[in-house]
């Protein structure tokens, strides 16, 4: 049953687990940095790790430091600066940095490339031709440029329930669910089988058979009456795991059979317990016979002891030798087996428990 359950997992990879570790130990407050002049180009982080910074420098939003002291410079002769109330008048794109006194676009550095014209001025080296304001507005040009499409893109960024990953986790979710239903029934299914100990399989499984059995006929009375089951059973591509198959319907009794062993041995822990079986007689009904226990007076009882232990000799020796190779196992190893000898499970899970 574990094989349904869990998903096989992935051949340890040595360079991605280390990769992956080096990802995990990245410290965002430090790397992070709301000056513009002292980030890392996107393009020098790793790819797997790009999103997720070009998420937290949105969080962060763009510098615009307002109250600090912009240096004048002369150009052509006549005295420049930045001026603040130009983060009003172009938006959330411009950036400022304090330690150089130069003009960024925080849309490009997010997603411009570096063949884009206006690459080197406002990503990279930044921007500082005060005396040409017209110059920001070239930058944001017309829909469809680079600045436009490096807007859109964070825009696209911040609409989380747009994002792949999150539309794969719901598809994801969702077809566990159903998994998980259909896997319910065919053990509700056997579990009823099994207690009634009705046989499984059928003649002609086939579609255009009428009766395909008793597991398959349970399966689709079970839908029937089960509006859930059969919504997870009656979804696109759910014929490739309706888990009806022989295969599964052995793995589950199989799995039965386990849990009976485990319950079995966890009552009787140190206890002792007692044999029945059915004697087939030639007239008259079967009977049952156990070991008796003997009295401590009585003389007859312990005769009845010595006599029924003689007539069950080879039961009591098949189940000490079904003991023993639990114990060289160990209980806690039952559960993690693979394969189990099914015969002696159905031996052992017939045995009265007496305290």
């Amino acid at each position: 049953m574990e094989r349904f359950y869990k998903r096989k997992a992935p051949e340890p990879d040595s360079g991605n687990n280390a990769r992956n570790s080096r990802l995990d130990d990245i410290n965002w407050e430090e790397e992070i940095k709301f000056d513009p002049e002292l980030r890392k180009q996107i393009d020098d982080y790793h790819p797997n790790v790009r999103e997720r910074v070009r998420r937290k420098y949105l969080e962060n939003g763009p510098c615009q430091p307002r109250t600090v002291h912009f240096p004048v410079t002369n150009i052509g002769g006549i005295p420049r600066r930045f001026v603040p109330e130009w983060f009003d008048e172009f938006g959330g794109w411009l950036e400022y940095s304090e330690s150089k006194d130069r003009a960024y676009c925080f849309y490009c550095f997010l997603f411009r490339e570096k063949k884009d014209g206006g690459y080197e001025a406002f990503v990279k080296n930044g921007w500082n031709g005060y005396h040409r304001k017209e110059r920001l507005q070239n930058n944001v040009g017309n829909d469809g440029g680079s600045h436009y499409l490096a807007m859109k893109k964070c825009d696209d960024l911040l609409q989380t329930k747009q994002h792949i990953d999150v539309a794969f986790r719901d598809v994801s979710e969702s077809a566990n669910k159903d998994y998980f239903t259909r896997l319910n029934g065919s053990i509700d299914v056997a579990r009823i089988l099994v207690k009634q100990g009705l046989p499984f399989r059928g003649h002609d499984e086939s579609k255009k058979s009428l009766n395909k059995g008793n597991f398959r006929e349970f399966c689709n009375f079970a839908e029937e009456q089960n509006p859930t089951l059969r919504k997870a059973v009656d979804k696109k591509n759910s014929d490739n795991s309706l888990l009806i198959a022989p295969e599964i319907q052995k793995d589950i009794v199989h799995c039965f059979a386990k849990e009976v062993l485990h319950s079995i041995l966890e009552e009787i822990g140190d206890d002792v317990f007692c044999l029945h079986r059915t004697l087939q007689t030639g007239t008259g009904l079967n009977q049952e016979q156990s070991l008796q226990r003997p009295g401590d007076t009585r003389w007859s009882s312990h005769y009845k002891s010595l006599n029924s232990l003689v007539d069950m000799f080879p039961t009591i020796v098949k189940v000490i030798e079904i003991v023993e190779k639990i114990k060289r196992i160990g209980k806690l190893e039952i559960k993690h087996q693979t394969f189990y000898d099914t015969s002696s499970l159905l031996t052992l899970s017939s045995i009265c428990i007496s305290c």
